[in-house]
């Protein structure tokens, strides 16, 4: 496939490319900056950007197709070099959902936000562990999803790109059970599919951690940052300025550096 330049084509104005969000030219969950720093940091192609895009805007590879005027054989094999270059960096990457869920830990990482109390983990998760979020922010979604302790775990397995059998092992239940479960709960979000209902759980801990705003693009943590006094992403602003002169930020520093 030919490479391809990073482009704001589409994207109908400034401010929906600084949100992100699902439209043609639009940058989904994660602004552009947020993109190109991903990117950057991956030594990720255009080409390839574009199709990550496109994943987390779950398109199928015949839309993709369609949609950039390559062969579905040819989209095919871009996304299996994604996800193995991925895989090259350390990342685990087996379908979609590992492609969603790494590359939203990098998203994360960039942007210095922490879910939960302590830093974003990173580290090998045990089993029965809560993905990319920590519990406090897991049963924060659950409360407002209504979601019961059973579909969290549902949904955390799905996460981890589980399959229904090994769900079931986990959870004490038979691999039948998982599979209507899952279906239940898929048609309770009104999602179709476990890439959809990844998308679906991540955009509400990003839409929660950006507070009322709804700028689920620009997942500004208000809660955490109104603690901190003044403007929210003039902290936000501070968290990724230090970020690049200095690595990891915590937001005990920022508090320190303004005397909170």
């Amino acid at each position: 496939m030919p490479k391809r330049e990073l482009s704001d084509k589409g994207a109908g104005d400034r401010a929906g490319d600084r949100r992100g969000g699902n439209g043609e030219g639009s940058w989904p969950l994660f602004p552009k900056e947020s993109w190109e720093r991903v990117a950057a940091a991956l030594e990720l192609e255009p080409g390839e950007v574009e199709i990550a895009r496109r994943i987390f805007r779950n398109e199928s590879e015949k839309t993709m197709a369609e949609r950039m005027g390559e062969s579905e054989r040819g989209v095919h094999e871009a996304v299996g070099e994604l996800y193995g270059k991925l895989r090259g960096k350390k990342l685990r990457v087996r379908s979609r959902i590992g492609c969603i869920v790494e590359l939203t830990k990098k998203h994360l990482v960039h942007l210095r936000l922490q879910p939960g109390a302590g830093p974003l983990p990173l580290a090998e998760e045990m089993d029965g562990g809560y993905p990319v979020f920590g519990a406090e922010r897991w049963h924060a979604v659950a409360r407002s999803l209504k979601l019961s302790r059973r579909q969290v775990a549902l949904a955390c397995g799905v996460f981890r790109e589980e399959t229904e059998l090994r769900i079931g092992k986990r959870l004490g239940i038979s691999e039948h059970t998982v599979h209507k479960q899952l279906n239940e709960l898929y048609e309770e979000l009104g999602e179709h599919g476990r890439v959809a209902l990844v998308l679906r759980l991540l955009k509400e801990h990003l839409r929660r951690l950006g507070g009322d705003s709804g700028e689920v693009g620009r997942p500004a943590p208000s809660a955490h940052l109104s603690r901190l006094g003044g403007d929210s992403g003039e902290v936000l602003s501070f968290l990724q300025t230090r970020s690049e002169e200095a690595g990891d930020v915590t937001l005990e520093e920022v508090r320190r550096k303004r005397g909170l």
